[in-house]
Formats: C-alpha cells, structure tokens, sequence
C-alpha cells in the first residue's frame, strides 16, 4: 500500500485517494513581467516569492513525478507561476535537460517507446520572442517547439479587451508584444489554446472578437468568466447574448470546415448530454482540485491539491522532497466530502438550480479564495452555469438533428 490508513473513518476516504497521480502544475518562478487587474495571485495574495523555483527543487519534482505517476504511460509537467517563461534559463530548460540525461523524456516524448513526460506550459505569450544565451536556437519558443511544449496562452481578446485588464505594472497595455508571441508560434506550426479571461467590462465585445481569432485561423479558444468579481443583472444579460450569438454561428462555422472548439460551449454541450442520458447525479466527490489525479508544486516544492493552491498556501500536501503529508491528504479529501457543494446564496437556491443534479462545485480554489470553504460557490458561478446550459442544451439537440456528430465527437468525446 501506498500509505497506512489507522482510522475506521479513514477507510472510506482511501477509494477517492488514487493510487498514481498523472501531472503536476509547478510554479517556475513567482516573477510576472505583468500586473493583471484581475490576477488571483497578486489581487488576492500580493506577497508573492519573487525567487525562482531552486535546482533541488525541480531535480526533486521530476523525481517524484517519476515516482508517483506509476505507471501511467505519459505523466506530464505543465509549467505555471507568475510568468513561467521568466525562469526558462533557471528553472524551465535545465529542469528537462535534467529529465532527458534521466532518460525520462525525450525530443518527442509522445513517440518514445514506454514511460516519458510530456511538458507544457502556461504563458502570457510574451517572452516567447526573448532570446537566450543558451541555447542555439533563435528564441525560446523555437526551443520549446522542438522539445513537443504544449501552450496555453493567457490572452484576453483582442487589443481593445486586452489591454482593459492584461497590462504592465506601469499602466501599458501588453496586447502588441503577446501576440508577438502568438504569431511566432504559428510561424513554428505550434499547436496551442488561447486561455481567454472573460471579465464583466469586456464580455459586450466576446463575440466579435471571437470572430477575429477565427478569420486568422485560430479556433482553440477557452473564453471563462472571472469568477472573484461581481456580475450585475446588466453584465449577465449580456454574456447571455454573447453566448447566443456564439450559439448561432458555431454549426455554420464547422459546416465551413472552421472546427472551432469553445470552452464555455463545452461546458454547456456536457451538461445537455447528461440531462439526455438520464444521468441525474455527476460525481463531485472525485474531480480536481482534490490532488486526486495532479497536484500543484509552488516555488518551494511544496504540494497542493492543484495550481491554485499555491498562491494562498493553504491546504498544503507535502514536499516533492519528503513525499505526502499523507495525513493532510486524507483530511482535505474528507473535509470535502462531507458534503456536496452549494450556492453562497444558500441551499435553497441549489434546490431550484437546473443545473443542481449534475453540479460539481466549480473551482475549489477559487471558493477557498473567496469564501475560506471550498464547498462555497461565489453567485457569478451559480448564474453563469445557468445561462450556459439555458443557451447551449439546444445547441446539442440541434447538432444530432443535423447529423453533425463530428462536431458532438470533438465536443464531448462520445460516438454515435
């Protein structure tokens, strides 16, 4: 056994514990070169380490990333912080040389024959043009490209919503240098996803700048909602018209050979297939956040049960250098399942939710953060949830009566 359970209570918590972990999202570096309006490390936890993260400490990551992922066939590092590129000649290029001289990774780690990690890393796009000393290719991007990096892209829009909320720390917007970075990966034929924050002062322009990633060939797109802040009526109404207009263009743009895959039409499209499989109860006792399947690293090697963890310090796992605290484990996991997830308005609104059957309990981290609980859900979740499935579960009808079941496929990774 992977650990000694001593209490009777104890038992019932080890069928949520698993015996692997498949990824781990460690902090690089605390560092940013931006200063987000709506940023959830540096709005809610201003003191954050501005070291990047030690040698020890990422020789001791791939290590126990190597340990415990088993034998999972394809465990993966996807770099975070802070801007993880800050740290690429520090902590993001010698971490997987050291795992390449290992043997535990390779050029293309999807092709290696047995057991390799696979890397990624999530990125405000701009140091992705900067040069470095080195290494012998042109830029940073060229070099994680050749190494098989997967990007998500942290990149709200267009200029005109970017630079609303994504900016310097002296007020400049930082659209025009991270699109830099966008355009030399397409130039590289780098696959990647636009990670897209959606803040109430700039949903009014979402479809429209939609638009304009599709006309330039980018289709990979997660639009979410900033979930901390406040959503009036006024702001609401108007992501619901985004996401009818969303609604009534996405059949015709895949009919147009544009596959475009949405994260908000996801989440909506997911939530009609289960009502239509009868499927009255989704399992919130087994899902992220947990440190169930991968587990957040700050800069120090400590562990939590995600990325988001790291920057509030609390609900700490263990140490990538000592292993699990493994009774810390055991109570984050039995605290939360003591009961289901509900509504910071009460459980009377979850009682008349549509969405209630099939709830999992949004983000943790972001309910910790706000509430000090993760069972608590901020109103913006409960309403937003709401509009999705309002306006996308006759999308997913409308897609079987046009036979589109590539489009469902690719959606929601069913067959028909």
């Amino acid at each position: 056994m992977d650990f000694f359970v001593g209490r009777e209570e104890d038992t019932k918590v080890m069928r949520w514990i698993p015996r692997a972990i498949t990824h781990v999202t460690p902090w690089a570096t605390g560092r940013c070169c931006l200063r987000c309006k709506y940023c959830f490390v540096y709005r809610l936890y201003p003191q954050q380490p501005s070291s990047d993260m030690p040698e020890d400490v990422w020789k001791a990551l791939v290590e126990f990333l190597w340990r415990e992922s088993k034998d999972v066939q394809r465990p993966n590092i996807w770099w975070f912080g802070g801007e993880p590129l800050m740290a690429f000649s520090t902590v993001v290029k010698p971490c997987w040389e050291y795992a390449y001289e290992k043997g535990y990774t390779d050029f293309n780690p999807h092709q290696k024959k047995g057991k390799a990690i696979t890397w990624g890393v999530t990125t405000n796009a701009i140091p992705l043009v900067w040069s470095a000393e080195d290494i012998e290719e042109s830029d940073i991007a060229e070099w994680l490209v050749k190494r098989n990096f997967g990007f998500l892209l942290s990149i709200d829009g267009t200029k005109r919503t970017h630079d609303m909320n994504r900016v310097y720390p002296d007020g400049r917007g930082s659209f025009d240098d991270a699109w830099k970075g966008v355009e030399r990966l397409m130039e590289l034929n780098a696959g990647f996803q636009i990670r897209w924050s959606v803040a109430p002062n700039q949903v009014k322009y979402l479809f429209e700048d939609l638009e304009w990633y599709i006309d330039r060939g980018i289709y990979n797109i997660a639009p979410d909602p900033v979930y901390e802040v406040e959503w009036d009526e006024e702001s609401l109404n108007e992501f619901r018209n985004q996401m009818r207009l969303i609604r009534e263009n996405i059949l015709d743009w895949w009919k147009e050979g544009k596959r475009v895959i949405l994260k908000p039409v996801r989440d909506g499209l997911e939530l009609a297939f289960l009502f239509e499989r009868k499927i009255t109860k989704r399992e919130w006792r087994s899902r992220c956040g947990l440190a169930q399947g991968g587990v957040g690293i700050d800069v120090n090697g400590d562990i939590y049960p995600c990325h988001r963890f790291c920057s509030s310090r609390a609900v700490k796992l263990g140490n990538v250098k000592t292993g699990w605290d493994t009774r810390a484990r055991i109570e984050w996991i039995k605290n939360w399942i003591k009961y289901p997830p509900y509504s910071e308005e009460g459980v009377e609104r979850c009682r008349k939710c549509i969405v209630r059957s099939v709830c999992f309990g949004g983000c943790l981290a972001v309910n910790y953060d706000v509430f000090g609980d993760p069972h608590v859900m901020p109103k913006a979740y409960c309403d937003l949830q709401e509009i999705l499935v309002e306006v996308f579960s006759p999308l997913y009808f409308e897609a079987k009566r046009r036979g589109m079941h590539d489009f469902i496929r690719a959606y929601l990774g069913v067959k028909y």
